[in-house]
Order: structure tokens, then C-alpha cells, then sequence
């Protein structure tokens, strides 16, 4: 997800070990662990877990991630779902004056779903197009916002196809 809609995505992953006991037999590994945000900078990925806040320094056994912008704010937000524990929602503050747009498909008629699962949108702004896909979930035991967010930049005319 774009987490500071400059239209570049960043990465995140939600970490735990499956196996409660793991270090009673392997000490490399824990049962909790942190989960992880990366930006993408000059062509990699960069670890940037501990500028993200308070939750990401947090050791959880996270099972799945969804994105939504759970404000309305303009800003992607995260809910994880933790085993044997409640879920972590992060509500994304970061400061910027980036543009966005947030579009809400809806299927009509009889030959396409309500929610418009599966639909595919391509966004051109500033020279740079981007696709995302209405999913109906993803994650362990999750599902998300079925809005599509893009962030743009500085750039605030856009296309979509």
C-alpha cells in the first residue's frame, strides 16, 4: 500500500512464528515478532519499522494484515489480526500533502458483482500508472476495505482506465 500516497508503495508484512513453543527447540526464532515496513528509496527496499510508531516496536504473533482508510482521512491505515491476542490497528498520522483519491466500484446489472470484486483500475498521474484489483480479501482471516486508494504525490490531476 501507498502509506504516504507519494504513488510509490510501500511494503509491509505482518510476522509471527506459527508454532507457540519455537524456542524451546530453536533459539534463532520467536513466537512473537515484529512486524515490518519498507519504503522503496534509489531502486530498494528500506526497513523504516522504527520511524512507524509505537505498534510496530511492539512483539505480536501476527496472522494477517488489511489496509483501509479507516478515518476517511486520506491516509491508508492497518488492522492486524494477532493470535491469542486482540488485533493491532494502526491509524496511519503521517504528516504529508501528498494528493489522493479513494474509488468506490459498484457492480450493476446482472452480469457483474455488487461489490465489484475483481475489477481492475489503472490510475495515471505524473507520468506513472498504477493498478490495483477490487479484492474480496486477503490475509489469514481477513478482509479489507474494498475501496481503492492511489496516492499521487504532488500531482493532482489524474486518469483512470
Amino acid at each position: 500500500m501507498d502509506f504516504d500516497n507519494d504513488g510509490v508503495r510501500e511494503l509491509f508484512t505482518a510476522a509471527g512464528h506459527l508454532q507457540d513453543t519455537v524456542e524451546q527447540y530453536d533459539g534463532s526464532s520467536t513466537y512473537k515478532q515484529r512486524s515490518l515496513l519498507f519504503t522503496y528509496r534509489n531502486g530498494r527496499f528500506v526497513d523504516i519499522s522504527a520511524q512507524a510508531g509505537e505498534a510496530l516496536a511492539r512483539r505480536e504473533s501476527s496472522r494477517g494484515a488489511v489496509f483501509g482508510d479507516l478515518n476517511n482521512d486520506g491516509k491508508v491505515d492497518i488492522v492486524m489480526l494477532n493470535a491469542r491476542s486482540r488485533p493491532t490497528v494502526m491509524l496511519n498520522d503521517t504528516a504529508t500533502t501528498n494528493h489522493w483519491v479513494t474509488l468506490k466500484l459498484v457492480g450493476v446489472g446482472t452480469r457483474s458483482n455488487r461489490s465489484a470484486v475483481g475489477a481492475v483500475v489503472r490510475v495515471m498521474a505524473g507520468g506513472r500508472t498504477q493498478v490495483d484489483e477490487v479484492r474480496a480479501g486477503r490475509g489469514y482471516q481477513s478482509a479489507e476495505d474494498l475501496r481503492l486508494h492511489f496516492g499521487f504525490g504532488h500531482e493532482h490531476r489524474y486518469r483512470t482506465a
